[in-house]
This record gives C-alpha cells, sequence and structure tokens, in this order.
C-alpha cells in the first residue's frame, strides 16, 4: 500500500529529468516520422487547414496542469507551421508525416501515445490546402529557455532557387487552380486525340510536348476513379509531380493542338499550325526585345544563383594560354585596324574603360550585352549572309585580334569578312 507522504511526493511524467527526456521521446518520434514521409511522398510534403490545431493539442491532454505546463510558444510555433504536414499517395489518402503512434509504442508514456493519436487522425482529416517548399534545414528550436521543444532536421531544402519559399508556394497555388479548371474544361477523348497524333509523327518536338498530355490524361484518369472527397488530394498531388508548366495547359503548346482539334480544324491544317508554333527561330525564343526591368532582374537572378562569373563565355582563367599575336603579313580589314587603333599596340592605356564582352579578361555584366526595348536597332535577319550595322564589324575586330583559333586569324589575299579575293590577273 502507498502511503500518503509517497503519493504526494511522486513527480508527473512531465516534470524534472525523466519528464524532460519523455518529452525528447515524443519529440524525436516527429523527426523519424518525417523521414518516413519524405521517402514514402517521394520527398513532397502539404499542408492540412491547421485553424485551431494547436488548441486541439492542448486539448489532447486532459489534466489542466498538463496542458498548462505544454503550452508553449515555442511548440505552438512549430505545429502551426509543421505540425499539419502530410504526404499523399496515389489514391489521394493521406497521412501524417510529424503524429506516429506506433514509433512512441513502449518507450513514452501513455499521455504522449494518446495526444499522437488524436492529433494524426485530427490532421489526415482535415482539407489539403498547400504544398509545403522550404529552405530552412531546421524546423522549430530544439531548446528554448531550459526546456525541450519540438523540432525536426531536414537534409536539403525543396525550394527554387531564385524565389523564397512564400513566392514559390504562391505559384503551386496557382497551379493547383488552373490545372483544376483544365482538367475541368478539356474532354479526355480530345486529349487522347491530341496524344494519338503526337505519337502517330509528323508533328514536329512532339517529345517535348507527351509528357504534359500523358500526365493530363492520368490525372483525369485518376479523377473519375476517385470518390470526389479526395480529388482535392489528387489535384495537390499531381501539382507536386508536375515539372514546370504542366500546370497550366490551355496557355501552352500543348494547349493549342488540343483546341485546334476540338476546333474541328483538318489533320493537314492542325499539322501545319502546330509546326508553324513549333518552329525553331520562334518556339520558346523572344519575340521581342527586353525590357530594361527584365534586364535588371536577369542580373539580380544571376548574381543570386552565384552565376556572375560565368555570364561572359569565353572568359579566359588566370591561368589560361598566352594570347597569340596576329600573323605578320596579315591583311586587316578597317574595322579591324580601327580596333587596333581603339585599344593601342600594347593593349588599353591607362584609365581605358573595362573590357567588352567578348574581350579576354574582362567580365561584362547583363546590361552591357544586352539592349533594352528603346535601344534595340533594326532587327537584321538569320538568313543574311552579311548582316549590316556596326555589331558586326565590332565581332570581328574582337574575334580576329583576342582569339587562338585558327578560323578567326585573317590571311594574306582575304579581305575582312573572310572571303578569299582572286590574286590580281588570275
Amino acid at each position: 500500500m502507498q502511503t500518503t507522504d509517497t503519493a504526494t511526493t511522486t513527480s508527473p511524467y512531465y516534470v524534472g529529468e525523466p519528464g524532460g527526456l519523455a518529452f525528447k521521446t515524443f519529440a524525436g518520434a516527429a523527426q523519424r516520422a518525417l523521414e518516413d514521409a519524405l521517402r514514402k511522398g517521394n520527398g513532397k510534403l502539404f499542408s492540412v487547414d491547421t485553424e485551431g490545431l494547436f488548441e486541439f493539442f492542448l486539448a489532447s491532454f486532459h489534466d489542466p496542469v498538463e496542458r498548462q505546463f505544454h503550452n508553449c510558444h515555442c511548440c505552438q510555433h512549430f505545429i502551426k507551421h509543421y505540425g499539419g504536414l502530410v504526404w499523399i499517395a496515389e489514391d489521394g489518402r493521406t497521412t501524417s508525416a510529424v503524429w506516429d503512434p506506433n514509433l512512441l509504442r513502449a518507450i513514452a508514456p501513455k499521455q504522449y501515445i494518446d495526444v499522437a493519436v488524436q492529433m494524426k487522425r485530427s490532421v489526415e482529416n482535415a482539407q489539403v490546402v498547400d504544398q509545403l517548399l522550404w529552405k530552412d534545414l531546421t524546423w522549430g528550436k530544439p531548446e528554448e529557455g531550459g526546456f525541450s521543444h519540438f523540432y525536426i532536421n531536414v537534409l536539403s531544402g525543396s525550394c527554387s532557387a531564385v524565389l523564397t519559399p512564400g513566392q514559390d508556394m504562391a505559384v503551386r497555388r496557382e497551379d493547383r487552380k488552373h490545372l483544376s479548371i483544365a482538367l475541368g474544361e478539356m474532354k479526355p477523348e480530345l486529349i487522347d486525340r491530341a496524344i494519338a497524333m503526337l505519337e502517330a509523327g509528323g508533328l514536329d518536338r512532339a517529345e517535348t510536348l507527351l509528357p504534359m498530355g500523358k500526365f493530363l490524361q492520368e490525372t483525369q484518369r485518376r479523377m473519375r476513379k476517385i470518390a470526389i472527397t479526395r480529388q482535392n488530394n489528387i489535384l495537390w498531388h499531381a501539382v507536386g509531380q508536375a515539372a514546370r508548366g504542366w500546370c497550366t495547359p490551355r496557355g501552352s503548346t500543348f494547349g493549342a493542338l488540343y483546341y485546334d482539334i476540338a476546333e474541328g480544324k483538318s489533320t493537314a491544317a492542325i499539322t501545319r499550325a502546330h509546326n508553324e508554333k513549333m518552329d525553331p527561330l520562334k518556339y520558346q525564343r523572344p519575340q521581342a526585345p527586353p525590357s530594361a526591368g527584365n534586364i535588371k532582374q536577369a542580373e539580380k537572378i544571376v548574381e543570386q544563383m552565384g552565376l556572375a562569373p560565368a555570364q561572359r563565355p569565353g572568359a579566359q582563367r588566370e591561368d589560361g594560354p598566352p594570347e597569340v599575336p596576329a600573323p605578320s603579313g596579315a591583311t586587316l580589314g578597317r574595322e579591324h585596324q580601327a580596333g587596333r587603333e581603339d585599344r593601342g599596340a600594347d593593349g588599353p592605356g591607362p584609365g581605358a574603360a573595362p573590357a567588352a564582352h567578348g574581350a579576354r579578361g574582362g567580365r561584362a555584366p547583363l546590361a552591357s550585352t544586352l539592349a533594352p526595348e528603346a535601344d534595340t536597332p533594326a532587327r537584321i535577319s538569320v538568313w543574311s549572309p552579311q548582316p549590316q550595322g556596326s555589331a558586326s564589324a565590332a565581332f570581328r575586330a574582337s574575334q580576329c585580334q583576342d582569339s587562338t583559333h585558327d578560323p578567326c586569324e585573317v590571311q594574306e589575299g582575304c579581305n575582312a569578312q573572310g572571303r578569299h579575293d582572286a590574286a590580281p590577273g588570275a
């Protein structure tokens, strides 16, 4: 029989050193559960609506003193941001990525196991509202104020290199919206016909569009077979697995092919229109000069990605081979001679401007190699054998002086454009 004195001195399971170890076991199970979720979910995690989830967590403790002891700002922040994470299976079922009572069996107090059971049930019955993307590798705080808290360490981020997690997640929410609209609007039989035409041959670059078509075909098939209550999960699962651009088919080249078929055009007309869109001089190429704002944004992205040293192709390394002087007796064109006079016989003089794009040893920013829309000269035909303007002359001058390759050397008997002139009297 337990005496009164012994009963009053017995500490609750959550206080003291034993209580700290018990909570660390509880929090450690979240780490193992997340690792398992990342493996089963192909590295994709999704968030459910976490409104009131922390309050539900506290209510899972029956004793008011227990609830107050676990009412912690650090744990509240963790549960709000990460407590509602799930991974989605192929059939649309969600599984909690943090709460797994099976990992606590026989190693944690029963109260923590009961809390994990209720949290898991609540999260898995909630609506998926977002895909989680991250750059931080530590979620939560292991220790704060002398107490242990929920925290998780991940091995790598999942966010775009040029977007913040919030920006990238906003893109995924738009992808989910556009994919839902497209799947409701595009008829399965017409998608099947578009795929059949791409597979049959005759349509240019069919291999670039087939993956998108089959992605839409498979997602529609899964949506038809699944219960309405899980169709939202199927959409989010598709967004997580899709490549960039697949979730916005209505504005894509595949969408143009689909709508040509829907309008009842002939196969010849569809093929002609498609191949014109996929022309190598038009497909995924800018059809207008960049604006000054776009150039500035591109420079910012290049800097963020650490690619600034590589933005000038052909830059010579410090330990690279020495320059080879032009051969003696070479007949240089007027533009080439002018270029040498500008630089001087021994290179640029004191106070000269930095080397431009294409000149050895310098590095030009994007703004010096791209002209904004207002400053762009008249368009030059790509088929012209003899481009007009000073740009080609400057290019020939810099390449003939600086390149160490034979094709840029100007031999006797050749004019500045590299065409061999007949010898006098021939």
